[in-house]
């Protein structure tokens, strides 16, 4: 979906690449286009997958401050990077929806996995709930997030907010989950 958008786009560099970094360990397979041309293959991700020979190995973390830096925005999965991103203030575009082929789909992490609550409402982050909404939003995304650095207002209402998932409201994030897991039980 991203390649095609890209190629329609009028408005994308067409020097600027896609870089597609996979979750190293997710469960189905990774399946990669020979007619991207749009979207290139996260080069440490490739290699470790290339190299694991079935040893779970993950990825040199020191790689990660260059890679999130240097990047215009994310998109993405509700993953660690989500929150990562928020460190370098870093506009997110979550995939939020049912992919039709798992129950641990995107809409029913954000509906049933506590650790998850209120990642909505990072001033960085936008969660799309519907894939037919997916093209408009990334559209958007190029528009408004490609070459903008948030302002230093910005900044701070997002480190504001990542720091409920640091402290919590008013206790530890760790301690709502536990409260939040013993009103389950």
């Amino acid at each position: 979906m991203i390649n095609k958008n890209l190629e329609k786009n009028k408005i994308f560099n067409k020097n600027t690449k896609l870089i597609y970094r996979p979750h190293p360990y997710r469960q189905r397979k990774t399946v990669i286009q020979k007619n991207w041309n749009n979207v290139i293959i996260d080069k440490q991700i490739s290699n470790l997958l290339l190299n694991s020979k079935n040893n779970r190995k993950w990825p040199d973390l020191k790689y990660y401050p260059s890679l999130l830096q240097n990047c215009r925005f994310i998109v993405g999965g509700l993953t660690s990077m989500l929150l990562e991103s928020t460190i370098f203030w870093k506009n997110y575009l979550a995939v939020g929806f049912d992919d039709d082929q798992s129950l641990m789909n995107q809409k029913n992490a954000l509906k049933y996995f506590l650790h998850l609550k209120g990642i909505d409402k990072l001033p960085n982050v936008t969660v799309c709930n519907d894939v037919k909404k997916f093209d408009q939003l990334f559209d958007n995304y190029l528009r408004n997030h490609y070459n903008k650095v948030p302002s230093q207002k910005i900044k701070s209402k997002i480190d504001a907010k990542r720091e409920y998932f640091l402290k919590g409201s008013k206790k530890y994030f760790s301690q709502d989950l536990i409260d939040d897991i013993n009103k389950l039980i």
